[in-house]
């Protein structure tokens, strides 16, 4: 064998060495994937990927679930909060009316005892004062028994001169409604003879006894006895408790009568106000 032979067994021995140094590395690193994956004996070694990820969703599922229950928990108690917030500020709500009542009633015994403190000052110095003048009403008794016997004796004249004064009145106003009377008979006289004389209407004053809106008419407590007679005008007006609350609701016009009582037509252009019972009608408004 030469020197070149020599060499090439050299070289083969050197390759075979190297080639089952590189078959034994590959052999030491490999890894089985499908038991990488599959395995679920841990004795065969690491736990597979599947396994791996079954654990892993459960675990996910059980945290899932005790989040949920965490939030349910947590709005419950928050729920409940608020309600114990709810009914805090309504009892606060409630003290704090008590407490105002509380201030007020407070206000107002102190005031009522500076008012009762007051009256008893004012009550001592008046009993001093009254005890001081009834000293001097004692001096004055006799003088005003006198003059008060003597205001008796002008008082019992003053109340003949006012029987007596009752009495023209009385007979004065019987008088006057029997002019009154007989001038409405003269009136209707001299109607129904077409003798027109033109007097006046006389100044009365009555009620509205009754209405009837959907005739627009209304009927009164004054009649012929009372100087009226068909076509007067009469005025309707709502007295008030004051002068700005007295309203003028309009003006009618009588075409019915008799001796007490009369109907009039409501004149549209002079209506201001619905008219009711027991307003008030005059010839002229004083």
């Amino acid at each position: 064998m030469n020197l070149v032979g020599k060499i090439l067994v050299v070289a083969l021995l050197v390759m075979s060495l190297v080639f089952a140094s590189l078959t034994l590395a590959v052999h030491a690193t490999h890894t089985n994937w499908l038991l990488r994956v599959t395995n679920t004996d841990k004795s065969k070694g690491q736990q597979g990927l599947v396994q791996d990820l079954a654990d892993r969703d459960s675990e996910l599922q059980r945290k899932t679930t005790q989040l949920t229950d965490m939030q349910r928990l947590q709005e419950r108690t928050l729920r409940e909060y608020e309600v114990r917030v709810a009914q805090q500020e309504s009892q606060n709500q409630e003290l704090l009316a008590v407490r105002l009542n509380l201030q007020t009633e407070n206000t107002q015994l102190a005031g009522k005892l500076k008012e009762a403190i007051s009256a008893a000052d004012t009550s001592a110095k008046l009993l001093e004062k009254t005890q001081e003048e009834n000293k001097v009403i004692r001096e004055e008794n006799v003088v005003t028994k006198k003059a008060r016997d003597d205001n008796h004796t002008q008082l019992v004249a003053r109340e003949d001169e006012l029987a007596q004064a009752k009495g023209e009145w009385a007979r004065l106003e019987a008088r006057n409604k029997q002019l009154l009377a007989q001038l409405a008979q003269y009136r209707l006289a001299l109607q129904n003879a077409n003798v027109n004389l033109n007097l006046q209407t006389p100044a009365v004053q009555g009620l509205v006894t009754k209405t009837h809106t959907t005739e627009k008419m209304v009927e009164i407590n004054l009649g012929t006895d009372h100087g009226l007679r068909e076509g007067d005008l009469m005025d309707v007006y709502r007295l008030g408790t004051t002068l700005a609350s007295t309203a003028y609701l309009g003006q009618i016009r009588l075409f019915k009568m008799d001796k007490t009582t009369a109907v009039g037509s409501v004149i549209p252009d002079k209506l201001k106000g619905t008219i009711q019972e027991n307003d008030h009608v005059a010839t002229r408004i004083k």
